[in-house]
């Protein structure tokens, strides 16, 4: 007896955009796109850093923010998806 294989193509799964809020080696605050070596905004407060964050994430979904503590872990996450953007 022989087996047929078939083989039918997954969607593909859309790419996560991740941003990330940091501390800046000289004051302010940073927000980095992963994939992105520099910098895309360099704030002065923490609250327009995790706002610039949000809004380029929710410009950008699927996509997820996360907030670093400055130990290097992160306390604040947020996600959003396509069918929140309108």
């Amino acid at each position: 007896m022989q087996t047929l294989q078939v083989s039918v193509p997954l969607p593909s799964m859309p790419t996560l955009a991740r941003y990330f809020v940091a501390t800046g080696n000289g004051g302010g605050w940073l927000v980095f796109k992963e994939g992105v070596q520099r910098p895309v905004r360099k704030l002065a407060q923490k609250l327009q850093a995790v706002e610039t964050a949000r809004i380029m994430a929710r410009e950008d979904a699927p996509s997820q923010v996360l907030v670093e503590k400055s130990d290097g872990s992160f306390f604040e996450q947020y996600a959003f998806n396509k069918s929140q953007v309108h």
